[in-house]
């Protein structure tokens, strides 16, 4: 273990990057939108001959404190998510017979979310830069690199359990599998 508090710092990561990438997709679609109808709105009233160029028209009103609701709205939910998995992970050390501590649980955990924490890293950084082509970019990265990352998460899970719990490597393998299944066919 790298340190005693490694889950929570990964925890803390991977909220604070769902956060931030929730956040910046919702401020790119958003100012998308608003963009559109600004130039629907100049086209059709010009049209008329009742253009005020000087004027904007926004239909959203995405402004920061609509960011910031939603950067803290996804890190709560994320944040929830990964504080009750460990919860699951303890109960199938209970299950077994073996006794293993919380931080065992949220290590294990947070080994296992590491390559969907990076992904989402790289996504939530890549949409601050002002780019329509960006968000497709990044939607294509979540959408192909999460679903290899849930697969290599869920392996990372079955293993580290199998390990800490000292579990024979045959006890675990039909819930990996068939999850690992469900994200092949579902992604």
């Amino acid at each position: 273990m790298a340190s005693r508090k490694f889950w929570l710092w990964t925890g803390l990561a991977q909220a604070g990057f769902a956060g931030l990438a929730y956040a910046n997709l919702l401020w790119r679609v958003m100012s998308s939108i608003d963009n559109g109808a600004n130039h629907v709105t100049h086209s059709f009233l010009g049209w008329f001959g009742m253009d005020d160029p000087n004027q904007s028209y926004e239909i959203t009103g995405f402004d920061f404190s609509a960011w910031l609701k939603a950067f803290i709205t996804m890190f709560l939910a994320v944040a929830v998510v990964f504080a009750v998995r460990p919860l699951f992970i303890k109960m199938v050390y209970a299950w077994r017979q073996s006794r293993q501590t919380w931080e065992v649980a949220y290590t294990v955990n947070s080994v296992a979310t590491l390559s969907s924490t990076f992904v989402v890293a790289v996504v939530s950084v890549l949409w601050f830069v002002p780019s329509g082509a960006l968000v497709l970019v990044g939607l294509v990265m979540l959408g192909a690199l999460g679903a290899m990352c849930q697969f290599l998460g869920e392996l990372l899970l079955y293993t580290g359990v199998n390990k800490t719990g000292g579990f024979p490597p045959h006890i675990l393998v039909s819930r990996s599998s068939r999850t690992s299944l469900g994200l092949a066919f579902t992604r």
